[in-house]
């Protein structure tokens, strides 16, 4: 997996040193459906292992890292997409990731069915730095799920 989002980095700073700027977006324009799917990917790829509890404290470790690594290659797509396209995508999955969790038949299953709402919810932590001050529809609908 490193090797892979080591390629995302060059692919994404090979894009970003393209000139002119006209070339440079008429290739992100190009690449955008890729770089959307990877979003799709990196959020499953931020999902906690079901299993959590019963790791090790190393392999915890590792988990940890590897969510670092997939949360600076979520970064990296907002650098070409900026933040607001990218919190729209995430905040899609979110969405359909607390439908889903509230579709469950029993409320043990909704409690213990967590992983898929963090994961969204850490990637938005991740490109936070990205989101415009005036956003007014994924953060308050993330706002919202606080009391829940």
């Amino acid at each position: 997996a490193n090797i892979t989002l080591h390629f995302w980095y060059n692919f994404v700073a090979w894009l970003e040193d393209l000139e002119p700027y006209r070339y440079r977006q008429t290739r992100i324009d190009h690449y955008t459906p890729q770089i959307i799917r990877l979003l799709s990917i990196c959020t499953t790829l931020l999902c906690y292992p079901t299993d959590i509890d019963t790791l090790t404290a190393d392999r915890v470790d590792d988990v940890q890292r590897d969510r670092y690594y997939v949360s600076e290659t979520v970064e990296d797509c907002c650098r070409l997409l900026g933040g607001d396209a990218v919190l729209r995508k995430i905040g899609d999955h979110l969405r359909e990731e607390c439908n889903r969790v509230a579709s469950l038949p029993s409320q043990e299953q909704q409690l213990n069915d967590w992983h898929g709402i963090e994961a969204c919810l850490f990637a938005i932590k991740s490109l936070s730095r990205y989101i415009p001050n005036d956003e007014n529809v994924v953060m308050p609908y993330v706002m919202n799920l606080i009391p829940q």
